[in-house]
């Protein structure tokens, strides 16, 4: 039988025995990445039941990333160089921070009429309106972007009020299809998270809206 390691020859055997220290830590490494799925981009956070495949493409997999648009100029000039880009016909909302994508959103914007449909617009983020009153409905957690017919905002999906209860509308087409006025719809946990991510003065581009109604 030949023995792995020849102990008359102590230097061969000790380098032996390293090369296969080396190969067990290398077979450990593996399985452990194996086991481990980690997030294609550092921070990601992806709604609930949202189809990572349908909202990120194989290409956005590179942690510096950006989508297929070359109006950047003020991206790297941006607080904490970060920059949100509303992807229309995606109903995405992607929100960058050092070059890597921290959150998608999923939204609704305007629908697709000449009074409501969300013109394409970049810009920055303006100042913070908080909770208003529109076509009878509330929002919360409104920031503003700029004027149309009428002030588009990023705001909290529409609610009406039963006493202290909200009554929510149109969650479901949030991240499918466009249903508001003009505005841009995100969930409420979202929106809230955008607050807290202090979203006043960095960069906002919007692109056209190219799809229908019904995506």
């Amino acid at each position: 039988m030949r023995l792995l390691f020849d102990l008359t020859r102590p230097g061969r055997w000790l380098v032996r025995l390293a090369l296969l220290a080396l190969v067990l830590t290398q077979l450990a490494l593996g399985a452990a990445a194996q086991a481990t799925d980690p997030a294609p981009v550092k921070g990601l956070l992806l709604p609930e039941d949202v189809d990572e495949e349908a909202v990120f493409p194989s290409q956005a997999r590179a942690s510096h990333w950006f989508p297929p648009d070359e109006r950047y100029e003020d991206f790297a000039e941006a607080p904490d160089r970060r920059f949100i880009y509303i992807w229309q016909d995606r109903q995405m909302m992607y929100l960058f921070q050092d070059g890597e994508v921290v959150r998608i959103i999923p939204t609704s914007t305007g629908l697709p009429d000449p009074k409501t449909v969300t013109k394409p617009w970049s810009g920055r983020v303006g100042k913070y309106w908080g909770t208003f009153f529109a076509y009878d409905v509330y929002a919360d957690e409104a920031w503003h972007l700029f004027k149309d017919d009428g002030n588009i905002l990023i705001h909290s999906a529409p609610y009406t009020k039963e006493g202290e209860k909200k009554v929510y509308q149109d969650l479901g087409d949030l991240g499918v299809r466009p249903m508001s006025h003009g505005c841009i719809r995100i969930p409420p946990a979202d929106a809230a998270w955008l607050t807290a991510w202090g979203p006043q003065g960095v960069p906002v581009l919007i692109t056209p809206l190219t799809m229908d109604r019904d995506g």
